[in-house]
């Protein structure tokens, strides 16, 4: 017998083997629990004038016990999962909480639960009367309340239908199974306990495809995925902008003397006639600095403060400095000769 983990106050669903409600599901809250006298305090949200009772978790169903082959069956199970039809169901990666998904109209031979009289009745599908409306068959005695003949068969519209779904400790939500099918066109969706990706249980696949999982990514998945991105970004920033003023951290290398006179030497073999001397290189090498300085304005504008990500004094201050490094190294640029040193880094 598994133990069942109930909280005080959560919202529940039970059930009774009281001649009349037999196969019947009566939604209520939990007010106390006495698990070592597998009792729990219901109080039934659909019937007010009822008085809270104590009910057993596990009771012995009363035509199986002279059996053997019967075991204790679970009447309390937790509230039953969000219901969307497929064309009116939000996005999968907003859903956070257990769900069905039903698809289309409701076929002959489908495991419902049907609203009446304030309770949920297990039911199944024998015939469709219209697009609102289909007949239903109750479980026959001491299952349910149905009845023979003409007399067994109701009228149920389906407004009032949901999938006919087992609830266990270890297996969570599950469709129904009757002789190893599970008769629902539906399928159940279940955040798993990670939060990163969803389990999406098709009850037409049958029960040797429920286990399949669609991983779609969460709330917390996407703002990690989003700052890993924003990181690249900066990196690739910092990356492109080695050969320029915008980033006051990076490391440019000045071309020394030897690397002069071999591109010089280079050049001549090449017949360029663009540079003849090291101090055109080093000339030619500046005015190209300030011919991207003046002609990528909108990019050092488009640059993003450290003030935008974070509203402090420290990243003002942060801004400022590197402003103030900006500027120092310009003056430098225009006032030094061509040929200074063979490296140079930022302050």
């Amino acid at each position: 017998m598994e133990k069942a983990s109930f909280k005080v106050g959560q919202l529940a669903e039970m059930r009774t083997f009281e001649d009349g409600f037999r196969s019947a599901w009566f939604r209520c809250k939990i007010n106390d629990i006495k698990r070592n006298a597998n009792k729990i305090l219901l109080d039934y949200i659909d019937f007010e004038l009822e008085e809270p009772s104590w009910v057993e978790i596990y009771q012995m169903p009363p035509y199986a016990r002279k059996s053997k082959h019967f075991k204790r069956q679970l009447m309390v199970r937790p509230q039953y999962p969000a219901i969307y039809y497929k064309d009116q169901m939000p996005p999968l990666n907003s859903i956070s909480q257990e769900s069905v998904v039903i698809h289309g109209k409701w076929k002959v031979g489908n495991m419902v639960d049907w609203f009446k009289d304030d309770c949920f009745w297990s039911a199944r599908v024998v015939k469709l009367l219209s697009n609102d409306k289909v007949q239903i068959e109750l479980p026959l005695p001491p299952v349910g309340e149905g009845k023979e003949g003409e007399d067994r068969k109701l009228e149920a519209l389906c407004k009032d239908l949901r999938p006919c779904l087992d609830w266990s400790e270890t297996k969570g939500w599950t469709f129904h199974i009757v002789e190893g099918q599970t008769l629902c066109d539906a399928k159940l969706i279940t955040p798993t306990k990670q939060g990163t990706d969803l389990e999406v249980e098709n009850a037409a696949d049958g029960p040797a495809n429920a286990s399949s999982t669609t991983c779609i990514p969460t709330e917390g998945d996407r703002d990690r995925d989003s700052a890993q991105n924003e990181n690249a970004k900066m990196d690739l920033e910092v990356e492109h902008a080695a050969d320029g003023p915008v980033n006051a951290s990076s490391t440019t290398r000045i071309p020394t003397e030897g690397d002069r006179d071999g591109e010089q030497n280079e050049n001549a073999k090449m017949d360029c006639g663009l540079v003849e001397s090291s101090e055109s290189v080093s000339s030619l090498r500046v005015e190209k600095r300030k011919a991207a300085e003046v002609a990528a304005p909108e990019e050092v504008e488009k640059r993003e403060l450290n003030i935008m990500r974070e509203d402090t004094l420290e990243a003002a201050m942060v801004d400022l400095e590197e402003l103030v490094n900006k500027v120092n190294w310009l003056q430098r640029l225009i006032k030094s000769p061509a040929t200074t040193s063979s490296s140079w880094k930022f302050a």
